[in-house]
């Protein structure tokens, strides 16, 4: 092949990627990492576009396990009214990704409009001695608290996961659920934590307020 055909092979290649059907691209880009999905951005004009998509930041999963994962902040800052279901997975040992998990809760907690339906924290890896999780459930407290004005009326969540977080709870959570996700059909708090500060009558005041919950693990 000629140094010619090969150039005008390589546009007509880079012609058919770009003149991908926008369902098509979004559902591609939906399934890509977080890195990989500014990478595919970068690609040509049509891609570069297709990251603003709400589409494709419905399902957000960010991983936290080194210092340089706070460029994740940027995602959540620029995308985060889109986001439907987010899973913060976070490798606990190390106290900068640990804040960093806090950054990110805060980052949702001030979105002017949020669309969370679905909310996960994961810690993995090795636990660090004596760690209680203060910071982390403070946090949660605000985010769980604060229902944007515009979002009342939905209560916006319905599904909250916190079974594979090893913080101890105390009944200000529970107190947050009831209060402002009136929709909640699905709470795990079921963490392996020996020392549980969750009184029953909170429990009971939750099942009471959240006439949807259908499945409820503490």
């Amino acid at each position: 092949m000629s140094s010619l055909s090969f150039v005008i092979f390589r546009f007509e290649a880079m012609a058919a990627w770009e003149q991908l059907p926008e369902p098509a691209l979004h559902r591609v880009f939906s399934q890509l990492s977080l890195p990989d999905r500014l990478n595919a951005s970068n690609v040509c004009r049509s891609w570069s576009n297709a990251i603003y998509a709400p589409e494709i930041w419905r399902k957000f999963h960010c991983s936290f396990s080194s210092s340089s994962d706070s460029k994740n902040f940027e995602f959540i800052r620029e995308y985060g009214e889109f986001m439907e279901s987010v899973t913060l997975e976070v490798d606990q040992f190390e106290s900068s990704n640990r804040e960093n998990c806090v950054t990110a809760i805060n980052l949702l907690t001030q979105l002017d409009r949020r669309s969370i339906r679905r909310f996960r924290v994961k810690f993995v890896g090795r636990n660090p001695y004596f760690y209680a999780g203060a910071e982390i459930v403070k946090a949660l407290e605000y985010l769980l608290g604060d229902v944007p004005k515009q979002d009342r009326r939905s209560l916006t969540l319905e599904v909250v996961d916190f079974g594979d977080l090893p913080v101890s709870f105390d009944d200000t959570v529970i107190g947050c659920l009831a209060e402002n996700h009136r929709n909640l059909r699905m709470l795990d708090l079921q963490n392996g934590q020996l020392v549980n500060r969750i009184h029953p009558m909170s429990i009971l005041n939750l099942v009471q307020n959240c006439r949807c919950l259908e499945d409820i693990h503490v």
